[in-house]
């Protein structure tokens, strides 16, 4: 698994997951498929749920739901209806072959809610990996400019250095690295350029006189 995705809440959301007011540090997040609630007939409650609390659920966006479902106890019950009564589940007299099964089985109201939440989790652990992703791709680019700008001049890393945690400013040295290699010629030669140069001096007049906002 990637890096990242253990810093995530569980995969299943908000609805693998039990609401409390209070909250607790330390909670090593667990997928509800490792919590064996039942087998098709036995029913057995989980050792431990992975608790959050509603406030960190609501600011992680997560949709909101009957709290029932969050209640192994309701969950039992549900299951026990569904199985001896037809009534209650519409896969009753079906066999898991048949085309209607799991759309039926996505049609129930605690289902619909997993499966919100087990969407909103992709949709933030997508995020998360994008952005862990765009912060080891930085750390590159950080340490091949670095590289790069050991043979410029002292007026050229002068010049760079106070400039250099700006995003403009690095995707520009990427760019002249990429140049570099494509054309067969220094770095230090083609960054030192006057055309190059002067680019490099209009970002660090417009920072020095803006700041971030330039």
């Amino acid at each position: 698994k990637h890096p990242a995705v253990r810093l995530l809440p569980p995969p299943g959301g908000s609805n693998r997951i039990a609401f409390r007011e209070e909250t607790q540090e330390d909670v090593e997040p667990r997928h509800q498929a490792d919590a064996k609630w039942h087998d098709g007939r036995q029913f057995a409650l989980p050792s431990h749920i992975p608790t959050y609390s509603k406030e960190q659920l609501r600011e992680w966006g997560y949709p909101e739901y009957d709290p029932a479902y969050d209640n192994p106890l309701w969950l039992k019950e549900q299951w026990k209806k569904e199985y001896a009564d037809p009534r209650e589940n519409a896969n009753f007299f079906l066999d898991q072959k048949d085309p209607e099964f799991w759309n039926n089985v996505a049609r129930k109201p605690y289902a619909k809610a997993m499966i919100r939440s087990e969407q909103h989790w992709n949709g933030r652990k997508n995020v998360w990996l994008q952005q862990f992703e765009n912060v080891l791709d930085f750390n590159v680019n950080r340490e091949l400019i670095a590289d790069a700008l050991d043979d410029c001049a002292v007026e050229t890393k002068r010049l760079v250095q106070p400039i250099l945690k700006h995003r403009i400013t690095e995707v520009f040295l990427k760019q002249v690295i990429r140049d570099s290699e494509k054309l067969g010629v220094p770095f230090a030669q083609l960054l030192e350029a006057e055309a190059n140069r002067s680019t490099l001096c209009d970002f660090r007049n417009r920072i020095d006189r803006e700041g971030d906002r330039g």
